[in-house]
């Protein structure tokens, strides 16, 4: 059991936060029915790019769908006859990108890839043909840009540390569940019932080793993704472990909810997975949470793993302090409050 608990920083973090990569590559098929300078020139840059790969050609878009549909295309490029014509004399002309959508993000990436070398290779033209832009009369615009806080849009930056929150919340939850529901089991439950024991004094005993061990195991997985990742923490490393305390306390306290409502460690389990998977869901892992309904934003606002995910990205990324998360660490210190409370009235109940 504790070599399961162990491998977990190495499983969640190096084999999950490995196959969570940038994407970087996207197979193109080309219809030139221009066959046009201009058209060769956006094709050669596409050529060019590291990320598209082109796959092949043809003269027509219904030879084009057949392959996206049976060879797993991501983007056809149809340039229409005449492009080039239109677009030195008329100042306007079409491009048509017909993209793979399965993937949406790909399929997103991959049109604003292409865009931008069609833009690229539109400006040249320009430049070659007129003293002023094609599309407006009025001086060219340069749009300069930068990315904040993960300036090379690094993956991992983000998924390594999303990795390490979803591990600490599901073993959390698990162990402190596990640990009392065992105790109902094996029938030791009525031996302590008869004990001047306090039963706030049981459950602090039975959370607090659980506690520990998620500190260690948070620990453990920053190292592996500052030695193998290399993901900078912009913030204190202090103020990272003492909010994962705080929400681990709420955690540790749904665990115990689930303890006492189970009666056996099979039902105590199927609870722990399906909160869990609403935790992820609603936790800012899958969907950002600014882009649910606003029921799910309501959901949002009960879920420990979305306060920590957020938590913990404005730390380890942002490089926020205490004042930035404070309303943060409240709501989850209220949770705990409320959440511990109905478990040890709902535990007084029972037993």
């Amino acid at each position: 059991m504790v070599l399961i608990i162990l491998s977990q920083p190495f499983i969640q973090v190096l084999l999950l936060g490995t196959a969570g990569g940038d994407i970087n590559y996207a197979s193109v098929y080309v219809v030139d029915e221009d066959l046009s300078s201009t058209s060769r020139a956006i094709i050669s840059k596409m050529e060019g790019s590291d990320f598209f790969d082109i796959r092949g050609a043809s003269l027509t878009m219904d030879e084009a769908f057949e392959v996206m549909e049976y060879k797993n295309i991501n983007l056809i490029v149809h340039f229409p006859p005449n492009f080039e014509k239109k677009l030195i004399k008329e100042h306007n002309s079409k491009v048509q990108l017909v993209t793979n959508a399965i993937d949406a993000i790909t399929a997103s990436l991959t049109y604003a890839y292409s865009s931008e070398i069609i833009g690229a290779v539109n400006k040249d033209v320009a430049i070659k043909w007129s003293k002023k832009s094609l599309s407006n009369k009025g001086s060219t615009v340069s749009i300069p840009y930068s990315y904040w806080y993960n300036r090379a849009l690094i993956s991992q930056y983000i998924m390594v540390p999303a990795m390490c929150v979803a591990m600490v919340v599901m073993i959390t939850i698990l162990l402190s569940g596990m640990n009392i529901v065992k105790e109902k089991e094996i029938g030791t439950m009525e031996q302590l019932n008869v004990t001047p024991m306090r039963k706030t004094h049981f459950i602090m005993g039975k959370i607090i080793p659980v506690w520990i061990i998620n500190i260690v195991l948070l620990g453990i997985g920053l190292i592996l993704s500052r030695l193998v990742f290399h993901v900078p923490v912009v913030g204190s490393l202090w103020l990272v472990f003492f909010l994962s305390g705080i929400v681990m306390f709420l955690l540790l306290a749904v665990g115990v909810l689930i303890a006492v409502v189970s009666n056996t460690q099979q039902q105590a389990m199927f609870f722990t997975f399906f909160i869990i998977m609403i935790f992820v869901i609603f936790g800012d892992f899958i969907t950002p949470i600014d882009n649910m309904p606003t029921w799910g934003k309501a959901m949002a606002e009960l879920n420990p793993q979305a306060y920590y995910s957020r938590m913990i990205h404005l730390v380890i990324t942002k490089g926020s302090g205490l004042q930035d998360i404070l309303s943060d660490l409240l709501k989850v210190s209220g949770l705990t409050i409320a959440t511990l409370g109905i478990s040890l009235w709902v535990f007084n109940i029972k037993d």
